[in-house]
């Protein structure tokens, strides 16, 4: 006899106890062989099962049924889970800014600025250059304006499948 709701879209894994079936919203099916003792009405060895009890019979291969045996349903007994998600990563930076103010010095102690220009990242590369016969010493930069930039999220989609193995095929009377 077997138990038979309508069909989720995830193929089902009975892993042979009925603790471990799946809710009442998926397909299930548990097979019972006659006791040997009721008397059978539609096949050698299956009485009038109760309700919502349907008259099946059943093989451990993924087959068609034959002719009368109209209502079919294909379980599994394992499967292996073979999903994933591609890398999830994120598109170049855009809206972003910042302003800088660079100090150019003639000494290593930075006490004698000779050129200290702001530079945006909105603007095109500048070239500064420092009076004949001075000589860089050292250097600094300062964080004037900080806009930080957005990136879109890329990837993160579903890849792989739910692969079935060791189908049981039940082919039910209507």
């Amino acid at each position: 006899m077997a138990e038979v709701e309508e069909p989720t879209d995830a193929p089902i894994i009975y892993g042979g106890s009925i603790n471990e079936w799946p809710t009442m919203d998926s397909v299930a099916a548990l097979a019972c062989a006659n006791d040997g003792k009721t008397q059978c009405k539609h096949a050698p060895c299956s009485p009038e099962p109760p309700f919502p009890f349907d008259v099946c019979i059943y093989v451990a291969e993924n087959v068609d049924c034959p002719q009368d045996w109209t209502k079919r349903s294909v379980f599994f007994e394992e499967g292996t889970d073979k999903r994933d998600c591609s890398p999830c990563t994120c598109s170049p930076p855009t809206g972003g800014s910042c302003t800088v103010q660079i100090h150019v010095y003639t000494d290593n102690g930075c006490t004698n600025e000779q050129l200290s220009p702001y530079i945006s990242s909105d603007m095109p590369a500048p070239c500064y250059d420092l009076m004949e016969g001075i000589s860089l010493g050292s250097k600094r930069a300062e964080v004037i304006d900080e806009l930080p930039g957005t990136c879109m999220p890329q990837g993160g989609e579903p890849t792989g499948t739910v692969e079935m193995e060791k189908p049981i095929t039940f082919c039910c009377l209507t």
